[in-house]
């Protein structure tokens, strides 16, 4: 897991079970947004902040990649 990775607790949201920042286990080194930073538009919803569940499988390779340690 991400350390210092800024949680959401995704009020409101419509993909928060989708979301890394909002699935993954609390620790108390986690930084939170104040509120769920969606924005929703009628029937359109938008997240900057989205980080799919399957994103962080890919940002651990990447971060091993850079310390070297890569197979």
């Amino acid at each position: 897991m991400t350390s210092n990775m800024i949680k959401c607790k995704g009020i409101d949201c419509p993909i928060k079970d989708k979301c890394h920042r909002y699935t993954t286990l609390d620790t108390t080194k986690d930084s939170w947004f104040v509120e769920a930073p969606f924005i929703m538009t009628g029937d359109v919803f938008t997240c900057d902040m989205f980080w799919g569940d399957d994103s962080q499988r890919q940002f651990e390779q990447l971060e091993s990649i850079m310390r070297g340690d890569a197979k």
